[in-house]
This record gives structure tokens, sequence and C-alpha cells, in this order.
């Protein structure tokens, strides 16, 4: 990939890469949760999904608010709230996957707020079927890493998304230890039972809160994809919060990467994808809610 043709331009707000994974958000540990001398026995069938897009900058100076693709449109969870009041932005589809019409709707908004700020922005993304390259932009350029190359140069999967759910997961252990210190549950409960009650909002709520706490990671992995200059720079937050996890619960490490290499697209899926996409999200407004019966 060479950069040397965007030399002349100029980015006011840099070089950007973004990617997608999906996240389990309601997943529990394998083993065990003990306190009080209670135990309460983890699972993992709580595959309940939703897509993370992250974006960012190298330095980790500019990271853009997070796109979540869930499975419905309107859950009832948000009739406390305005989408536009979410601390990220939210789409769905009833695949909770990234598809071209959603990155395409979600990237016209996002260069629709760089022409009201006078900001135009290098995006590179993988060259993967739900993102189109034939996108009207005026104020976003898009690049695209070579095919195949992702897990080699693509700074997002060399530990920055992973540091994301280590953040999360680790939130949501704290999430369940809280109802046992509080009383909330009884000594048969599961951890699934709490972890069940987590709705869409407040997954909402823990991923972008462990967004905000990713941080010098950032600058280290992008490093590790052979960007320069590398400064000196202290051991990430990863490893100790990583150990924090794998510490308080069974099986741990399993625990932060339970949903890794989940799909969160379709890799058929082309340009021709989208008109089809746009009826289905047509119906979804249409129809009731069925996905957030939890309060």
């Amino acid at each position: 990939m060479s950069l040397a043709k965007y030399e002349s331009k100029k980015f006011s707000l840099g070089h950007l890469y973004a990617d997608e994974t999906e996240l389990f958000y309601r997943a529990t540990p394998d083993g065990s949760l003990c306190y009080k001398r209670e135990t309460l026995e983890g699972s993992k069938k709580a595959m309940d999904r939703i897509t993370v897009l992250c974006c960012c900058n190298m330095a980790g100076t500019d990271k853009k608010k997070m796109l979540i693709i869930g499975k419905s449109a309107k859950p009832r969870c948000f009739k406390i709230i305005k989408i536009i009041n979410l601390p990220v932005s939210y789409l769905a589809n009833k695949n909770t996957w990234m598809t071209a019409e959603t990155f395409t709707s979600w990237l016209k908004d996002w260069d629709k707020e760089f022409g009201k700020q006078l900001r135009k922005i290098l995006l590179t993304v993988d060259n993967a079927g739900p993102h189109p390259k034939l996108i009207d932009l005026k104020n976003i350029t898009l690049e695209f890493l070579p095919p195949n190359t992702t897990s080699l140069v693509q700074p997002l999967d060399m530990g920055i998304i992973k540091n994301l759910k280590t953040h999360y997961r680790g939130l949501l252990v704290t999430y369940i230890l809280k109802a046992i210190e509080d009383n909330l549950v009884t000594p048969s409960t599961c951890a699934i039972d709490i972890s069940s009650k987590i709705n869409i909002l407040k997954a909402i709520q823990f991923v972008a809160e462990s967004w905000r706490k990713v941080s010098v990671t950032i600058q280290h992995c992008f490093a590790h994809c052979g960007f320069r200059p590398l400064i000196d720079l202290p051991i990430p937050p990863i490893v100790s919060i990583e150990n924090d996890v794998v510490q308080c619960v069974g099986n741990g490490e399993l625990f932060i990467k339970i949903d890794d290499g989940v799909q969160c697209f379709n890799e058929n899926e082309n340009d021709d994808n989208i008109l089809d996409e746009i009826a289905e999200r047509s119906l979804q407004n249409e129809e009731s809610n069925d996905d957030d019966d939890d309060v």
C-alpha cells in the first residue's frame, strides 16, 4: 500500500484506520465466580451479539465515536434515550453484520460532519465486501489495505480491538460481582442469569467506556505494524488489565477471546446487496422490536 499519492493533499485530522469486530456482549466466563462463599456457575452460551466498528489515528489522539450494529432498529430500552444522544453511532440489521449499505450510511454521515467543520481525512479500511470502493465522498478519502494482508498490517487487529474487549469484559465481570455484593442475587443464581439482564443500552455504555480507556496501546499496535517513529512508551495497560480479568475468573484468556474470529460481515457481499439491505431496513422500522425484553 502506497500513500505517496496523498502527500500533496492536506488532511486536517490526519490518517485514520477503521476495522470492525463481533462482540458477544452478554457472554460470561467458564468456571465460577465466587463471592462470600457463594458460587455462581458461569456459561458461554450467551451469544447475543453486536458488531463494533473502531476508528482511530496512530497517536490515539483522535478516536472516532464507535459504530454499533445491533439487531433491532428500535430496542425497547431506547425509549428512555434518543439515539442521537447515545455515546456511539447506532445502526441495525437482522444479522448485526457490517454491510455495504450500513458502512456507506455511516461513512456519508461522517463525511457531512467533516464538511461542516471544513476538515478532510484519509481513512484506511480492509479490502472486504462490506467496504464498497465507489462511494461519493467529499471530505473522506478511502484507502484499502491489500487483499489478505489484514492480519499483518491492520493496526486495530494487532491488539487495539483485544484491548477494547478486555476492558469490556472487565466491566462485565465487575457488574456481576457488584450484583452479588449488593445482594441482588441468590446463591443459586448463575452468572449468565445476571448478564442476561444486560440490554443493548447497557452494552453500548460499557463499549463506549471501554473505548475511552484504550489509550497508549494504540501507539504500540501501530508500531507493531511498522509505523514509525516509535517513541519510548511504558508497557501498554492491556497487560495489567488482562491479568486482572484472568485472575478474577477461570479460563480468563478464553473468556477474553470468546468471540475472536466470529464473522461480522458476508464475505461474498458486493455493491449489489445495498438495495436489498435498504429494503430490509425499511421493513425493520415498521416491525415491533422483539430482541430486548430485559430492563
